[in-house]
Parts: structure tokens; C-alpha cells; sequence
């Protein structure tokens, strides 16, 4: 089963599963700020999960290995990234064509469980 869920604090978050809310887990982000890509210098947005979002997100893109996978935030696919290899940490990296304020702006309303970022395999 390749849709794996964390505990966040209470209201919102990441999810882990499929493109359906009912087979979402919930990922817990213990902060969301924004800042520059150091290549590109496009403004993105960091994130680092705690300790059970990580190892969620490790086994996750560990059997999605070679696939795509469609980035939601608030049931809006904003990314659909290859999984080239298995995230094993905690922190997470959302890019995309962003505006310093729009990506500032998602950052907070990660971090105060506004807003909810899922991820799902596709089939």
C-alpha cells in the first residue's frame, strides 16, 4: 500500500495519498517559510515535516521510486514531480512559478494549518 498518512496538529497540513479525501493521511509540518532556490534563485517554499512525517514521507517516495506524482494544495495540483529517489529526511522543497509574495504567502498558511498540501502517485 503506497498511501501513508502523519499526525499533524489537529486542523491541516501535509497528506500523503491519493487524489481522494478519504484516503488521506495527515503529515505533520513543524514549520513552512519561504525562501530562493540557491540554482535558479526562484522563490520557493521550505518545509520540515517532524519526526513520523518524515519517516512517512521516506517510505512514501521509497515505493514511488520512478514515478509521478501529483503535488495538491488545497485539492489544486501545483506540481507533478518524478520521484527520482527516496526523500530520507525531513525536509521538503515546493517550487514552481511563484511570485516572492505568493510564495511567502503559502509558507504561512503552511505553517498555521491553513492550508493542506497532499501528495498522491498516479495510477
Amino acid at each position: 500500500m503506497n498511501r501513508i498518512v502523519r499526525t499533524i496538529a489537529a486542523i491541516g497540513g501535509l497528506w500523503i495519498g491519493s487524489a481522494s479525501a478519504t484516503d488521506r493521511v495527515p503529515l505533520g509540518i513543524m514549520n513552512a517559510t519561504q525562501a530562493f532556490d540557491p540554482m535558479s534563485s526562484a522563490p520557493v517554499v521550505n518545509i520540515m515535516l517532524d519526526r513520523a512525517g518524515g519517516a512517512a514521507m521516506a517510505e512514501f517516495s521509497a515505493e514511488n521510486v520512478g514515478r509521478v506524482v501529483d503535488v495538491y494544495i488545497d485539492d489544486e495540483i501545483v506540481s507533478s514531480p518524478l520521484v527520482r529517489e527516496p526523500i530520507l529526511g525531513r525536509s521538503l522543497q515546493i517550487s514552481g512559478s511563484y511570485s516572492v509574495e505568493e510564495a511567502t504567502a503559502l509558507a504561512v498558511r503552511l505553517r498555521n494549518a491553513e492550508a493542506i498540501m497532499s501528495i498522491a502517485a498516479r495510477e
